[in-house]
């Protein structure tokens, strides 16, 4: 089987995920009261979020600008919010190999001529979400007192990247990891061989790694603020600011498992399933989660005008499709 056939098989099976987690959600929610709640949300406020929901793309931008500057690359915050922006045209409109973290990468890569470290800083910039997004979760942990089973996630996914972290910045065994990995599909092991390589670069910057980390929690931090306000914008009054803090982080998490299309689907379950175990609606759930995946598709079409106009319009095949 070729790698294109692959591919397009993939790209199918994603996208059949997540039709098929959205026609769950949709046949077992009160559809009644998720119409009304679209109904009452109020459309005008779409405008002010979505220039909301830049501003928080400048922490990412200068998250970015960190770990280049560790390679010797410098890049403005303001052309990171532009390729962060592209980034999400292309992941929710050309959501195939040719992902936006891939796109952006190689923007920035053919503007330094560093398309290896700009590939590095960007694998360091996904470790760095995470563990920001992590450390989030279990800081709010105490001041929430979520119900079963979130403290138990919260705790246990800590645990496990933090410990991971340490024994992949700080102990040799890239080859060991590449033999364990070979065998997964899809070039994943690959994938995953190549991520951890890049990612070792930073031992030899601690500054690096430390600001990069407080600048994602700041990133992360912003985007759970954003959902918060959408859902208080929404009328979900159930629910304590601070709680949010934790299951939204896990939500994103989980999002990050890739067997849907841009995560459409399994972050619309995972919006509902949380809000209800908080005694919000399924329905309110659904609906936070479709203003927020419609916002970044709102952001992503003004990454496609920027990509169109900036003469960046490369061929697919120049553009790589998965260097990390």
């Amino acid at each position: 089987m070729s790698d294109k056939v692959k591919k397009n098989l993939f790209f199918a099976l994603k996208v059949g995920a997540s039709a098929v987690l959205l026609y769950y959600l949709i046949t077992r929610i009160d559809l009644e009261a998720f119409i009304e709640a679209g109904r009452d949300f109020p459309l005008w406020t779409i405008a002010p979020l979505t220039l909301l929901f830049i501003v928080t793309i400048i922490f990412g931008s200068w998250r970015w600008k960190v770990f280049l500057a560790s390679h010797g690359i410098e890049q403005s915050i303001a052309k990171g919010v532009e390729l962060y922006m592209v980034g999400y045209f292309f992941n929710n409109f050309l959501p195939s190999g040719i992902g936006g973290d891939v796109v952006r990468g190689w923007s920035a890569g053919k503007a330094s001529g560093r398309m290896s470290a700009v590939y590095a800083s960007i694998a360091a910039e996904r470790l760095a979400g995470l563990l920001g997004t992590l450390a989030i979760s279990l800081a709010f942990l105490p001041f929430v007192r979520p119900p079963a089973p979130v403290p138990l996630l919260v705790v246990g996914l800590n645990i496990i990247l933090w410990i991971g972290t340490i024994f992949l910045l700080f102990i040799n065994t890239e080859a060991f990891l590449q033999r364990v990995f070979a065998f997964l599909p899809f070039g994943i092991g690959q994938k995953i061989s190549r991520f951890i390589e890049a990612v070792r670069f930073f031992r030899k910057d601690a500054k690096a790694l430390i600001y990069g980390f407080l600048l994602s929690v700041l990133y992360q931090g912003s985007l759970i603020a954003f959902v918060w306000l959408i859902a208080v914008i929404a009328g979900v009054t159930v629910i304590p600011w601070s709680a949010y803090f934790v299951f939204v982080s896990l939500i994103w998490i989980i999002a990050l498992i890739p067997i849907s299309l841009n995560a459409l689907g399994v972050r619309e379950a995972s919006f509902s399933f949380f809000f209800a175990l908080w005694g919000a609606s399924e329905a309110q759930g659904l609906l936070v989660s479709l203003i927020f995946f419609g916002i970044s598709v709102i952001c992503g079409i003004f990454g496609g005008i920027i990509w169109a106009i900036s003469g960046n319009r490369a061929k697919a095949q120049d553009i790589p499709h998965s260097p990390v």
